[in-house]
């Protein structure tokens, strides 16, 4: 506790609104420098060698260079605006204006400012209000102008709005509760708030594990089960062979909105169920998906997905731990405009403090995602889809016009997946690896 007080005495004359903004535009500069690199690289219209020996026309590197140019472009304006309107708002004090807006919404409840809970909530509501009508314009042109020209959006106008309500309403009936019972938990606990809380946040991640598959996508998409058949039969096969703990085996109609498809693997311990998009089904044959599906469980047989939660769930403690050192500080809250402490503000300031990790945090992270993913490869190679593997994830970088020769620096900064060229050549080895074995 004396370290604690020490550090708090420290702390008081600390420069946070300098230290965020610093941060932010340092932040901005690095990922900007590394997209440039990605876009001079998309530029080329050389094609490496090795990408002919895979069997990659020109046609198709063209093709997904100038897609991935495309959507690079949009995201370079729109990183811009972002950093932009940030600190507009910071610099005008937006933030502190629209805390004072709230006031006379309570006032209209017949409440005051001494509401501190009921403050709090409106100002999430205003906020999270004002985000979503901000990112309109650019969900709209993201998906009716570049996702449309690509051939990828399957949206309607009407399709796009009814999501836009549907999340929104599905945040304001989720989050405010939450926040509500985190607020009572830090006054009830006091110092040792950000241990209940972190409690409390894991238990409400379990539940939403839980409840987004079983009733938030149900909402979105029409989930039902995969026919009768030589794809589900070989799943299932598959499944037994290595012990997978299969209950459900479902289809979902991605098609409704994108082109893009995809597959996924939820559930707890003996309850597992896997979700394909109808586009992954109409893309590849029975034997690919098998084998794409044999790199998922890849996945769950090293237990990849335990591990990145027990991450997940590390850093968040640390996060609120951090918090806690800065949460108490007047000056903290005065440089960023507000006349006074209150919890959900004080978190938002005080997480932005260590936005400097980020970009260290992130290239850990895609780094160990990365070595998860060779390793899957290698799962579904000793299974001897090897093959299979290989022509399917070749055949889904063709139809979602994925780049096949990034940067490298941006791919290690940005890319969670191994590039398919780097990817291809590892599935190679493995293959021969295995056919050695098997002779």
């Amino acid at each position: 506790m004396d370290f604690i007080n020490e550090f708090s005495v420290d702390m008081e004359n600390f420069p946070y609104f300098n230290f965020v903004v610093g941060t932010m535009v340092i932040n901005f500069i690095f990922e900007t420098f590394v997209d440039l690199r990605q876009r001079s690289q998309l530029k080329k219209t050389k094609m490496p060698p090795q990408l002919k020996m895979i069997n990659i026309t020109e046609e198709k590197f063209k093709e997904s260079n100038a897609y991935g140019l495309e959507k690079m472009n949009f995201g370079l304006i729109k990183g811009f605006y972002g950093l932009t309107k940030e600190l507009l708002f910071l610099h005008f004090l937006l933030y502190p204006y629209l805390w004072k807006l709230c006031v006379p919404i309570l006032e209209a409840m017949g409440r005051d400012t001494t509401y501190k809970y009921t403050h709090q909530i409106i100002y999430l509501v205003l906020e999270s209000t004002l985000s979503t009508i901000i990112g309109i314009p650019w969900g709209l042109y993201g998906d009716f102008v570049l996702e449309e020209k690509w051939g990828f959006n399957k949206k309607t106008i009407g399709l796009f709005f009814t999501d836009l309500v549907k999340y929104y309403l599905l945040n304001m009936c989720l989050m405010p509760p939450i926040i509500l019972i985190i607020l009572w938990l830090v006054d009830y606990f006091g110092e040792q708030w950000y241990v209940i809380v972190w409690a409390f946040m894991t238990c409400v991640m379990f539940v939403m594990m839980w409840i987004f598959p079983n009733f938030i996508q149900p909402c979105f998409n029409k989930v039902e089960e995969l026919p009768e058949g030589e794809t589900r039969t070989d799943i299932e096969v598959l499944a037994k062979r290595i012990k997978f703990p299969l209950k459900q085996l479902y289809q979902i109609d991605g098609s409704k909105r994108s082109g893009h498809s995809n597959a996924y693997m939820y559930g707890f311990c003996g309850n597992k169920r896997i979700v394909l998009f109808d586009t992954l089904l109409e893309q590849m044959e029975r034997q690919e998906i098998v084998a794409v599906l044999g790199h998922e469980l890849g996945h769950w047989y090293f237990s990849h997905t335990l591990k990145r939660l027990v991450y997940m769930e590390l850093q968040m403690f640390f996060m609120l731990f951090g918090i806690g050192y800065f949460i108490n500080d007047i000056n903290m809250y005065k440089q960023f405009g507000f006349d006074d402490k209150n919890f959900y503000i004080g978190v938002s300031i005080a997480g932005q403090l260590f936005s400097a990790l980020d970009p260290l945090i992130k290239f850990f992270i895609n780094g160990w995602t990365r070595s998860m993913e060779f390793q899957a490869d290698k799962f579904a190679c000793d299974l001897n889809y090897g093959k299979d593997l290989r022509s399917g994830l070749l055949k889904l970088s063709e139809e979602n016009k994925s780049t096949y020769d990034p940067d490298y620096l941006y791919s290690t900064y940005n890319y969670s997946h191994p590039p398919v060229l780097e990817r291809i050549s590892i599935i190679d080895e493995n293959i021969k690896n295995h056919q050695k074995k098997s002779s």
